[in-house]
């Protein structure tokens, strides 16, 4: 904690750039994964998180072999979840290579036809109903 975002970007470039030296076949997608890691390092100093505390009952249950945390309990930042996706879409929908998934999305946030915010709220929750149907509305994979 406490790291200088500055220098965490600068040293994931580095790993990066080391990766492409040896295996120079994996440049594109690996430039791809430094862009996406980018807006993600971006986005952290901007989003709120609510701590969650971790009691006896939630480690037993951890040791039983359940989840740690119920779904329900976490608690999403919507406005940032929201610019981190638009930002994710707009860098897949620059490469020639994207799948018709990913266009079909950025084409339905041009469009306003995708709910961002319903979306994400019900991804939390869980509703499938909702998904699925947004999926074949869209013409997307789920």
């Amino acid at each position: 904690m406490g790291e200088n975002l500055t220098d965490t970007l600068e040293q994931l470039r580095k790993r990066i750039d080391a990766v492409i030296n040896t295996k120079p076949s994996h440049k594109e997608v690996l430039k791809f994964l430094e862009e996406v890691m980018t807006e993600q390092h971006r986005m952290k100093t901007g989003t709120k998180t609510v701590p969650i505390r971790i009691d006896e009952v939630k480690t037993q249950a951890l040791i039983e072999g359940n989840p740690l945390l119920d779904k329900k309990e976490l608690c999403l930042d919507i406005p940032s979840a929201t610019r981190l996706f638009k930002k994710l879409c707009g860098l897949l929908g620059r490469s020639e290579k994207t799948s018709g998934d990913a266009k079909g999305v950025n084409k339905a946030l041009r469009n306003k036809d995708l709910n961002l915010v319903e979306l994400l709220k019900r991804t939390v929750t869980e509703n499938d109903e909702y998904i699925s149907a947004l999926s074949e509305r869209l013409k997307v994979k789920r």
